[in-house]
Order: C-alpha cells, then sequence, then structure tokens
C-alpha cells in the first residue's frame, strides 16, 4: 500500500536552497528533500489548521509513518532559472542576489511506502490542501492525495539508493530525518556523550582549583543538555531553522543525508516553448511588499489601505501616460474623453496582509500590508501587463519607500496561493465596507440591496444573506431601517482611511461596516465592493 500526494507549484516557479548552501550559490533543492516535506506539514498544522497545544497525536503517527521509509518522487520536466538583483545598501553602493528557482510546469508526485488508517489519510489530506507554500513564500503549491501514482516505466522517477538504477541519472543528497526510533537511539547516544563531555569539563575546572572533582552533574545541568535534544520525531520538526542554527548546529539533530538518484536532464527538461504556451492571459498581478529605509520604517498598517491604494494608482496613471487608449482605459477607468467608464472593467488595486484575517480584531487594523493586487476584470492588454509589471517597484509612504516585487502574473481563477481569490460561500470583510449610496429601510437602497447590486454588477449572484459587525456580536441586515450609527457598531473599523484623498467623499454619516456574507454555491475572489472599492476598501476575504 502507499500514499501518493501530487504538488502543482500554481506560479510555476519552485524556490529552495538546500541547507548548507548560500543563496548566490545558485543551487536549487530539486526534488523537495523529506526534511522540507515533513517541516512543511508541521508548520501548515501550525499555521492553518490551529494546532494551539502541540502537535495532536494523530499527527504525530502520521509523521513517525512519512519519516519510516524514504519517499520517491516523480519529477516534472523542469528548467533551472534565475533572476539577478542588486540591492541597495546603506552607503550607496549595490550588493547582487541570486534569486534562483526552477520553472515547472506540470505537478511532482511525492509517494510514500506506507499505508495510512482513514484518521491519518484524513489528516494528511487536510494537510495538504492548506498548505500555502513548498519552499520559500513564492513556491505557492496547489497539494492533494491523489489514488495512484504515474507509470512505474516512467524515467522521471527519483528514488533513493546507492547507485543509480541506469545510465543517463545523477546524484543529488536531500536532508532526510531519522526514523522514529532510529532517531530515539541517537538521541540517547548524544545525550550521554554530551553529559559526560560536560562531566569532564566540570571536573577539570574543580581540579584547577584546588576542589574536589564532581562524581555527576547536577539536575540542571543534565535538564540543559538534554533541552539541546527534542524529546522526538515531532518536536524535532517544530524547531526553527534560526533556533537550530543560533544553537550551533551545521545540520539539523536527528537527521541524515540520503543519497537520491534523479535523470541528468531533470533541470534542463522544460522547453521554452511548452512553458509559453502554457501561460494563461492575464487578469492579475500580485506584488509581494517590504519596507527597507534608514528610517526604519516597516510596513504600512491595514488600516492605511486607501491612501496606500491611491498612491499605487497615481503612480500607474503616470506610467501609462501616452500608452494605447486600450491599455490607458483599464488602468485609469477613464475614456479617451477623460469620462470615467462604467461596469467596474477597470483595475482594482487591493492591499492585503496576508499574516492577518478579519477574524483577529485585536491585530487587524495594524497587520501590516505585505501583498499588494491589481485585477482587472476583463483581462489586461500585453502592453498593460508589462507596465504593471515591470514598472511598479516603489512606492513611497509617510518617509517610508516600499519595495514592490510581482510575484504573480495570471488569472484569478488559477491563483490559490492568496486567500482573496479563494472559493468560499462565506465571506468576510478584510477592509471596511462603505455604501455606496444612503441606506434607506426599503427597496435597492437597503443594506442587503446595496451590496447584491453591487455583486451582481461583478457578475456574482446567489447572495443569501448580509451580516454587520455589531459591537457585541453579527446582526442581520434586517434589521438595519436607515442610517447606522457607529456607535452600534464595533470598534476595531474606525482607525480605518476612509475618504479618498482624489476623488469624491462617500455619503455622509456611512460609517466603515464589517460584513460577512453568505451565498447559496461557493463563489471565487477576489471580491470588493462599494465606495472606493477600486481603491482597497470594501476587500473580502474567505471564510476558509
Amino acid at each position: 500500500m502507499t500514499t501518493v500526494a501530487s504538488f502543482e507549484f500554481v506560479a510555476g516557479r519552485y524556490h529552495a536552497t538546500p541547507w548548507g548552501r548560500h543563496v548566490n550559490e545558485g543551487a536549487i533543492e530539486w526534488p523537495p528533500s523529506p526534511w522540507r516535506l515533513l517541516r512543511a506539514l508541521v508548520a501548515t498544522g501550525f499555521n492553518r489548521l490551529g494546532w494551539t497545544d502541540g502537535i495532536p497525536s494523530e499527527a504525530r503517527k502520521l509523521l513517525v509513518k512519512l519519516a519510516e521509509q524514504p519517499p520517491r518522487y516523480h519529477l516534472p520536466p523542469a528548467n533551472a532559472s534565475h533572476t539577478r538583483h542588486y540591492l541597495p545598501l546603506f552607503d550607496a553602493k549595490t550588493t547582487k542576489v541570486l534569486d534562483t528557482f526552477a520553472v515547472i510546469a506540470e505537478p511532482m508526485f511525492v509517494v510514500w511506502a506506507v499505508s495510512l488508517d482513514g484518521g491519518e489519510r484524513a489528516l494528511l489530506g487536510s494537510l495538504l490542501e492548506a498548505m500555502p507554500y513548498l519552499g520559500r513564500a513564492e513556491s505557492w503549491v496547489r497539494a492533494r492525495l491523489v489514488d495512484t501514482p504515474p507509470p512505474e516505466d516512467d524515467v522521471r522517477w527519483c528514488s533513493a539508493g546507492k547507485h543509480p538504477p541506469s545510465m543517463g541519472y545523477e546524484r543529488v543528497d536531500l536532508l532526510s530525518p531519522l526514523p522514529a526510533e532510529g532517531y530515539l537511539a541517537w538521541r540517547a547516544e548524544h545525550v550521554a556523550t554530551s553529559s559526560k563531555v560536560s562531566l569532564d569539563r566540570e571536573a577539570a575546572k574543580a581540579l584547577e582549583k584546588g576542589k574536589k572533582a564532581p562524581l555527576k552533574l547536577s539536575a540542571k545541568q543534565l535538564d540543559s543538555i538534554e533541552a539541546r535534544y527534542p524529546v522526538d520525531l515531532s518536536e524535532l520538526l517544530r524547531v526553527e531553522t534560526g533556533a537550530l542554527q543560533t544553537e550551533g548546529w551545521s545540520v539539523p539533530p536527528g537527521s541524515r543525508w540520503l543519497t537520491y538518484w534523479r535523470a541528468n536532464d531533470a533541470l534542463e527538461s522544460l522547453g521554452r516553448t511548452q512553458f509559453r504556451e502554457t501561460r494563461p492571459s492575464v487578469d492579475t498581478i500580485v506584488f509581494a511588499v517590504s519596507s527597507k529605509t534608514v528610517s526604519g520604517k516597516t510596513l504600512q498598517p491595514l488600516r492605511r489601505a486607501l491612501p496606500i491604494a491611491e498612491r499605487v494608482h497615481r503612480a500607474l496613471a503616470k506610467k501609462v501616460d501616452g500608452a494605447s487608449a486600450a491599455t490607458v482605459s483599464q488602468v485609469v477607468g477613464k475614456d479617451q474623453r477623460n469620462e470615467k467608464l462604467l461596469g467596474h472593467q477597470h483595475a482594482y488595486v487591493i492591499p492585503f496582509a496576508a499574516s492577518t484575517t478579519s477574524r483577529d480584531p485585536l491585530k487587524h487594523d495594524t497587520a501590516g500590508i505585505d501583498h499588494i493586487v491589481v485585477h482587472v476584470r476583463g483581462g489586461m492588454t500585453a502592453e498593460a501587463t508589462k507596465i504593471i509589471e515591470s514598472d511598479l517597484k516603489s512606492l513611497y509612504a509617510r518617509e517610508a519607500m516600499l519595495q514592490l516585487v510581482p510575484v504573480w502574473v495570471g488569472t484569478a481563477t488559477s491563483l490559490d496561493g492568496l486567500a482573496l481569490t479563494r472559493e468560499s460561500r462565506v465571506w468576510f470583510s478584510h477592509t471596511p465596507y462603505l455604501c455606496p449610496r444612503h441606506l434607506k429601510p426599503k427597496g435597492r437602497h437597503t443594506l442587503f440591496g446595496q451590496v447584491d447590486e453591487e455583486l451582481r454588477s461583478l457578475g456574482v449572484s446567489g447572495l443569501q444573506t448580509v451580516e454587520f459587525e455589531a459591537r457585541q456580536s453579527w446582526q442581520r441586515s434586517e434589521t438595519v431601517m436607515g442610517a447606522i450609527e457607529a456607535s452600534q457598531l464595533a470598534t476595531r473599523w474606525r482607525s480605518f482611511t476612509k475618504e479618498r484623498s482624489h476623488g469624491p467623499p462617500p455619503p455622509r454619516r456611512q460609517p466603515g461596516l464589517g460584513l460577512k456574507l453568505t451565498f447559496e454555491q461557493p463563489v471565487k475572489g477576489p471580491i470588493a465592493i462599494g465606495y472606493a472599492s477600486h481603491f482597497g476598501l470594501g476587500v473580502f476575504e474567505p471564510a476558509t
């Protein structure tokens, strides 16, 4: 019995540096090591499945089984590639950094020769489906369990062994944890060795001072030695890489190097034409945002989504000056006569804080904007794509220079690595919603009527209920009989900037609302509606 997982790199790229190698060496860990795979599962459990009290017992059993035998890999055609970045230093110099990655157009399969029971298989399936990336954060992945592996006679299999299966293979060493029992034996041996070394050191110190040498270590000293070695395999996989390096480990404790054999052309097998044919039309570009300035300013808080989006929009408007009419209308939202276009067919600029969700009210408005999404519903012209992707590189905001790096260029329908574009039946406000018209107790001007009308203009139907976040609970939109007083609402939405600096103001006395939208059937994002929805307000995130 085998367990087979499929990993599709949705951005077409896989970024990962092997353990012990520097990023500027240009090495790619291909395939992903067993150590990386198990660590990714553990990280997903804590970050996505809500493991707050440690690794559950069912997950511990699963990790033990997956570590028992080295997995096999079925590698898709791939090419090694890289980009070079000359990053500024504070002394007016630059430093070159290589970003090396594998370009991949098909899924990778991983096969473990283990049999899982129903609970373990269900847990592994949940972990895989919730996994956002594998390798560096740019390596967005769509992972899942599959029933059968690829054919055995395929030359693209990569397996561990002392000798290559035939001619045409090259050696690659991958880091792997020891099996659970092997790790316990390794730990016992190293604890005993470290204890003896420490006791000898204490004896030498005592003799130098003319004192009697101790016969054993104190309980505190023994506890300190024990703490260097995690108690079991599951706890070992929890330890962060930085902590291991701080402790002075050249390789993780309880790990081993396994010799794998991959085809000689494993990173030279993807034809250029083949990959270009798979690239879809473009309607979405995602930028990762970082901040690095002398003043030490960090990422801008989510409550400033509107002014940040306005700055991005103004920067893009300058970039498309002189471009074709179609490109200008897509970006600016106005025709050749400078009249506003209808139908929401121009660019949405969506600042997004991937590090938080709206269900975290204490930190939501202060979370840093770490991504900016530019989305055009009808698709971008090639000219617009090139301008947005290539020319939008930095942004000044409150003395801080924000660096913008494109990490995704494609269609929203094929982008699952970002919550904004996922599919869900229930959606929550990520930034506050402002009604575009004054609220009235009946007709299309009610809260439900305005939200439903906005959604239908985007081609989204089937809205079932609208709820707004009051001070203590969620209230149905039917309870709203007119204007909503800010004192009735949850306070966390008050700190958001809610009026454009260049553009029409919102209707008077319109507070920012946190909404919960429930649909009859799952709908796919992005969803941005209401006042200033093209500038970062009225953005929604899925419940799952």
